[in-house]
């Protein structure tokens, strides 16, 4: 019986009785006559040994055999069949004694022997059957030493060979049988596939109906079936599986004489199924029985049984069962006890002394579990070290001792806090995933200790993982399981960690459900359900190819799915079905990259051309969808066999597509696309060529204007341009650039980010064209930048815009970095300012003032207000989901009120038209021209925009009091160079834990972290900030004779203080850029623009959440309110702490003050920007409540709050944060932070900043001034608490006017 019977998590059940594989004993016993030397002298004193030796057990008897039957061969006649028979018999006696010593030079010539044997041994010998038994039995022992699959392999092929060559009335057939179960179990171990488990359970079942109950080998046969049901309960949870296990095991038990020494271990191995069915049930009454009939089965043995210690072993597995359900010290005594006694008993160099250890390494650390002794776990560690020592590389059990080692390593982390236990325990369990990655008890250790180090650390990556895995972990097992307890518990646990740092609701509600139903509409049985499923799958599946919507391509998956599995293999439309959903997956992969995706695509639809018969219309659609995805494979993998077999199925599918069809042009195009990609492994010209013609011909036969034309135009030039590599044609880099250029220009508006696409291949080749003017780069990138706005169109919630800007990130440095290098340094400046912050500027046109369109058309501004509103709130999920909740009705669904935002995008462009063909307003809502940037822009103060590439490096200069933009090449800077200085910084905070804004902690960095920050703002000083300084010629100022300067970053510099710069703990003026100016930043120019007038004070809203629920405490807001009110008139200030602090309370606050100061927690969603939010009393006061909000006197906010200026790393260019969120929606002057503020900073800055905006004018305190309000304060924290104390004063920034 296997030796993993009812086992849970990491105990391993040591069989009591070793259960090898019998030798058959087909040759009579010979009487011993010492003394001989002759041929059948030595023959017969071989074979009485090989039979002592069953009863002995004495290594000595079975090599007194070996060496007889050695001594024999040389005196047997050449071509004598007695050659056959004694290399026959010395290879059982070669195996027996591997079997006891594990000796691989035993089992190498016991399986030369026997395949010599077999080879001299004519098929026709009705005996031959016995000898391929043997062989099959020589090999699975190899395999189990080794791990050799190709063993296994042969032993299955033997054992059926042997069962086909003997007779049905052969006494030895069910043996062959039962063996044949027993090797297709040791390869499904192996593996993992499932078949051979099922096969091995029909083998082991075969051969117990072939045998009688009086048959003595029926006991174990029975124990050999109950075994191979235990472990397919182990992996599918069927109860039945289990139930079938006891019941073969109590038959066996049955069977058995009175006194048959078997009886004590089919109770062991009884037991322990009664401690799986436990595991299932949580019937304490199984644990119960599995207890007692352990105990039975070591009472049953006789003293100085060699078996004892596997039962002692079993027995203090069931007594930790029970102990981990009921918490009885009594329990985790006895086990101990128990697993003590068994290694006690086990010699050092038995095979499963490893075992053994962990197992009681497994029980100690129940016991530190409970009572926290430091001494259990540290030799629980110990036990298990020792146990890997000894354990070879590629024995079955390696994962799971090195498991348990992880979990033990990560309970010490838990009681000891050391950080090198929990990264030891991470590095320690990914070791046992790389062996088993799917095994759900591994990736549980892996979820908890990715967990427990976010706990530690705050490192979301760490948080991420940890759901991902457990959430995996979940996945692999099945419902009602009840190891999926411990598994949602953690899940559960992470996704409340994560909610607690993100304040993402959904991620509560996953807290809470953890596993959601899908309510479905229709009926489960009806017979037009999988055609509607499939249907509104594939629509799914086109909106997400038009929109990239990721939601809808998971909706099409899972309907897809549903459709497929829902029609029967002979249903017509099952292939149309299949190659949906392929295609469905094929998108997915493309999208994410999952391999697992694409694997399942092309099985999915080669199905689908299996399935449809030759002749079919839709035949060449089939292959045209496999080939593309074998494509799609090959581009991922690089398996040259995908790349053909794309080939021969596109070629195939070009072939059955009848001229006229409305799909040529399709096929062609993919095969097109697939001898591109084959010549770049095969640099076969004609590939090339061939692929050129191909998508040549697409062209042609599409019709004019097809939505897609911009794709088949961009693969041209693909192809194109690949040619020109190898031939250096210039007609071929100048039909690529004219493939692109057409591509980038087609008047299609589906697929603006194919065209974005086209517009930088265009742009990039036309740099190496030889013969084309550079200056048509320029034209290309305007193309580009244009097209921005319809790839991130306005008929999709800001989430998914965000989404599909990412793989365009930079391509307004990159158009500025080729602009520079052109001398066009005013089209650089325009270039920056319209292809940045494209979702702000978006949200920016639907607030606009429309006072000129209202003296020419009122009714035309009425309407465009009106459906601006309506596009701004339908662009917010939020809005919509609120909306549902209200509405009962039947067609209140997120699809309902999705194509509803459509509608309105739609009904806003044509208003928009409307306003563009209207005298004057010709450019109304289009990019802003270098004049006009220029004539907005701060007349008296430079505005630095600081463009940031992989090519290069630059500072713009922009002095409106000149007309003019300097450029200062940035020459020791480089791309590389700021991610680097990024990456340092992020690696500080971490260690500095500035997560979130916290009362409790120091403040303090490590010396290298120190010097790493120190670093930084030395680097940016001598490569970024000097430079500038110098260019402007500003000198050494002080107080408000210091000029202002604004600071508009891009790339990694966005994320890294350029407001700090400075070399700083020298004591010399004139090292650091507060020494020259006051610092500002903006997310673009517009956003300082002077059409944004000072606004009157209205008095100022402070809101204070000294104690949130669920959050940490602050208890300095209260000090900071109590600032504002010493400060200021009672009657100009207004506020709201603690319970009173609702998000309704704080939008009227807002609403009815032109200042808000806001002292709480605040968190920044990375995944949807948009519900980045400050934390107040009864939940979260999102960026898009904000946004949609009137607020007529909006004008000073001071986000007293955590990273409140701190974008998402993917979109650089997009000022992603609660700051410019709060700049959006009309604030003009916004003081932030760039990392977590110390709670005993924040009233100090408070201060000092009020102080210095209440004395600065005569009259009301004026918004304009709170750049040089915090330039002050931070100037006196940092006398106060140093100048290397750069966590306490960096973090603070100004932003806006």
């Amino acid at each position: 019986m296997p030796n993993d019977i009812g086992k849970k998590d990491d105990l391993e059940n040591i069989e009591p009785t070793k259960q090898s594989v019998p030798l058959l004993n087909d040759l009579p016993n010979l009487s011993q006559q010492p003394g001989v030397q002759t041929f059948d002298e030595l023959k017969t004193t071989g074979d009485r040994f090989f039979d002592a030796y069953d009863t002995s057990n004495d290594v000595v008897d079975i090599t007194r055999s070996i060496d007889a039957y050695n001594s024999s061969v040389p005196l047997i006649p050449n071509g004598s069949m007695d050659l056959g028979v004694i290399l026959h018999r010395l290879g059982r006696a070669l195996h027996k004694r591997f079997l006891k010593t594990d000796s691989s030079n035993d089992i190498e010539r016991s399986i030369s022997c026997l395949e010599k044997a077999v080879d001299l041994m004519p098929d026709a010998d009705d005996s031959k059957h016995l000898l391929l038994h043997d062989l099959g039995n020589s090999l699975r022992s190899r395999f189990i030493q080794t791990g050799d699959l190709g063993d296994i392999d042969r032993a299955v092929l033997l054992f059926q060979n042997a069962i086909n060559a003997a007779s049905d009335q052969d006494p030895s057939k069910p043996l062959h049988i039962e063996y044949l179960g027993h090797s297709l179990i040791s390869r499904f171990e192996e593996t993992g596939d499932l078949s051979d488990l099922e096969k091995s359970i029909s083998s082991l079942q075969e051969a117990v109906s072939i045998s009688s109950d009086g048959d003595s080998d029926m006991p174990p046969r029975l124990d050999g079936l109950a075994g191979a049901y235990m472990r397919r309960f182990d992996i599918t949870g069927n109860p039945q599986d289990i139930n079938e296990s006891i019941l073969n095991l109590q038959k066996a038990i049955h069977l058995l004489p009175d006194g048959d020494s078997s009886r004590a271990a089919y109770l062991s191995n009884l037991g322990t199924c009664y401690m799986g069915q436990f595991h299932y049930t949580g019937d304490l009454s199984d644990i119960d029985k599995s207890v007692s009939t352990l105990e039975e089965s070591i009472k049953m043995m006789p003293d100085g049984d060699n078996a004892i210690h596997g039962h002692l072993t079993n027995l203090g597995n069931a007594f930790m069962s029970r102990f981990e359900r009921t918490g009885s010290l009594n329990d985790i005594e006895a086990a101990i006890a128990a697993q003590e006694k068994a290694v006690s008993l086990i010699p050092d160099s038995h095979e499963a002394k490893n075992g053994y250890l962990s197992n009681l390494a497994t029980t100690l650390r129940g016991r530190f579990e409970r009572l926290g002794d430091l001494s259990d776990i540290d030799r629980s560690i110990a036990l298990l070290v020792t146990a890997l020592e000894i354990t070879p590389a590629k024995h079955p059990k390696k994962a799971g001792y090195t498991s348990n080692l992880a979990r033990a390593i990560l309970r010490r982390f838990q009681h000891t806090g050391l950080l090198e236990d929990i990264d030891r325990s991470i590095v320690t369990i990914k070791q046992s995933i790389a062996i088993a990655p799917n095994n759900p008890s591994f990736l549980n250790i892996l979820g908890s200790s990715f967990l427990m180090r976010f706990e530690r650390t705050g490192k979301l990556e760490d948080i991420d993982d940890s759901i991902s895995v457990l959430n995996k972990a979940v996945e692999l097992l099945p419902k009602r399981h009840s190891s999926t307890l411990p598994l949602l518990n953690n899940l559960g646990s992470a996704l409340q960690s994560r909610f607690e740092l993100t304040g993402s609701r959904g991620d509560l509600d996953k807290s809470i459900s953890a596993l959601e139903e899908v309510v479905q509409i229709l009926p489960p049985i009806h017979a037009g359900r999988p055609a509607f499923l499939g249907n509104l799958g594939s629509s799914y599946l086109r909106r997400y190819v038009t929109e990239g919507t990721l939601s809808d391509i998971e909706k099409s998956i899972s309907m897809l799915r549903e459709s497929v599995e829902e029609t029967s293999n002979d249903d017509p439309n099952k292939p149309i079905r299949l190659n949906n959903f392929g295609n469905a997956l094929l998108r997915r992969f493309e999208q994410l990259g999952n391999v697992p995706d694409i694997d399942n695509a092309i099985s999915t639809h080669k199905s689908a051309v299996d399935l449809t018969p030759h002749g079919h219309t839709n035949k060449p659609i089939y292959l045209s969808s496999l080939g593309l995805s074998l494509l799609s494979r090959y581009i991922r993998m690089v398996d040259q066999h995908d790349i053909d077999e794309s080939v021969i199925a596109l070629e195939k599918s070009v072939d059955l597509t009848q001229d006229g069809d409305s799909n040529k042009h399709l096929v062609l195009n993919n095969l097109g696309n697939s001898l591109r990609k084959r010549f770049r492994s095969t640099r076969d010209l004609s590939d090339l060529d061939k692929s050129i013609l191909e998508c040549e011909r697409a062209l042609k036969l599409m019709p004019d204007g097809h939505a897609i034309r911009s794709v088949y135009l961009n693969d041209l030039g693909n192809s194109f341009a690949e040619r020109f590599e190898v031939t250096k044609y210039v007609d071929d880099i100048n039909n690529a650039i004219d493939s692109y250029r057409m591509a980038a220009t087609c008047s299609s508006t589906t697929l603006a980010r194919v065209r974005v696409l086209a517009a930088q291949n265009w742009a990039a080749h036309v740099l190496k064209s030889p013969s084309t003017y550079q200056t048509e780069v320029l034209e290309a990138y305007k193309v580009a930048l244009d097209l921005l706005d319809q790839v991130a169109w306005l008929g999709q919630t800001v989430s998914s815009r965000y989404q599909e800007l990412s793989p365009f990130s930079n391509i307004a440095n990159e158009a500025a970095a080729a602009a520079i290098s052109l001398g066009e340094f005013e089209r650089a400046v325009e270039w920056l300012e319209q292809g940045r912050s494209v979702v702000w500027n978006q949200l920016h046109s639907l607030q606009v003032s429309l006072e000129n369109l209202e003296l020419v058309d009122s009714k035309l501004a009425d309407d465009f207000i009106a459906a601006s509103k309506s596009l701004a709130n339908a662009s917010n999920q939020e809005t919509v989901n609120s909306f549902i909740a209200m509405d009962s009705s039947p067609t209140s669904s997120l699809e309902t009120i999705a194509q509803a935002h459509r509608r309105l995008a739609e009904d806003w462009e044509v208003l928009l038209a409307k306003i563009r063909r209207i005298k004057f307003f010709e450019h109304f809502l289009s990019a802003k021209s270098f004049v006009e940037i220029l004539h907005n822009a701060p007349k008296t103060s430079p505005v630095v925009l600081i463009n940031v590439h992989e090519s290069r490096c630059d500072a713009l200069i922009l002095q409106a009091e000149y007309g003019n933009v300097l450029h200062v090449p940035l020459k020791e800077f480089s791309f590389q160079l700021a991610k680097s200085l990024q990456i340092t910084l992020k690696a500080s905070l971490i260690q500095g834990n500035l997560r979130t804004r916290n009362a409790d902690r120091g403040g303090r960095l490590s010396r290298p972290a120190l010097n790493g920050l120190e670093g930084i703002l030395s680097t940016l000083w001598r490569c970024v900030v000097k430079p500038v300084v110098d260019h402007l010629h500003f000198t050494v100022a002080t107080g408000r004779d210091m000029p202002r300067l604004w600071w508009c970053a891009t790339g990694p510099l966005a994320f890294l203080p350029i407001h700090a710069a400075g070399i700083y703990g020298k004591g010399s003026r004139g090292s650091n850029i507060n020494d020259f100016c006051v610092s500002s930043y903006t997310p673009t120019v517009a956003t300082i623009s002077l059409e944004k007038k000072p606004k009157d004070f209205k008095g100022i809203f402070a809101v204070g959440q000294a104690d949130t629920p669920g959050q940490v405490a602050l208890p300095k807001t209260v000090d900071e309110l109590n600032k504002i009110r010493e400060i200021f008139d009672h009657t100009s200030v207004t506020t709201l702490e603690g319970s009173d602090a609702t998000i309704e309370r704080v939008l009227e606050g807002l609403e009815q003050h032109g200042w808000v100061h806001l002292a709480c927690h605040a968190v920044q969603d990375l995944i949807k920007p948009i519900n980045s939010a400050f934390l107040l009393y009864d939940g979260d006061l999102t960026l898009s409540k904000i946004i949609q909000q009137p607020f007529p006197f909006a004008d000073f906010a001071f986000l007293s709050a955590c990273q409140t200026s701190v974008g998402d790393e993917k979109l650089p260019e997009e000022a992603v944060h609660l700051a410019a969120g709060m700049i959006s929606a009309g604030y003009r002057s916004v003081i932030a932070t760039m990392w977590s503020i110390q709670d005993d900073d924040a009233p100090v800055i408070t201060k000092q900043v009020y102080s210095y905006l209440q004395v600065s004018t005569e009259n009301a305190p004026d918004s304009s001034q709170a750049a040089y309000a915090l330039h002050y304060a931070v100037e006196r924290l940092r006398q106060e608490k140093g100048e290397l104390a750069f966590l306490s004063w960096v973090p603070f920034i100004h932003v806006g006017m």
